[in-house]
């Protein structure tokens, strides 16, 4: 959705793939930040093939990275 911006990249440490998933600028708010952490919260506790796994969560400036694994399909 446009309330949201996506990109793919590679995670410094390791070079593998990822995908970042950000609030659009015009969108931050508490409430989005704290989608965000509950999304991975959930994703974290989900084990399974079918669902991408979630890496981290990253403050940045006053906004926050969801880090994914980027399953390239």
């Amino acid at each position: 959705s446009s309330k949201n911006i996506v990109y793919k990249g590679f995670r410094l440490k390791d070079n593998l793939p990822i995908i970042a998933k950000m609030i659009n600028t015009n969108y931050v708010d508490l409430q989005s930040i704290e989608r965000y952490k509950n999304t991975y919260e959930l994703m974290t506790l989900i084990d399974s093939e079918d669902v991408v796994k979630a890496y981290s969560i990253e403050d940045c400036d006053e906004n926050i990275a969801l880090i994914m694994e980027d399953f390239q399909g």
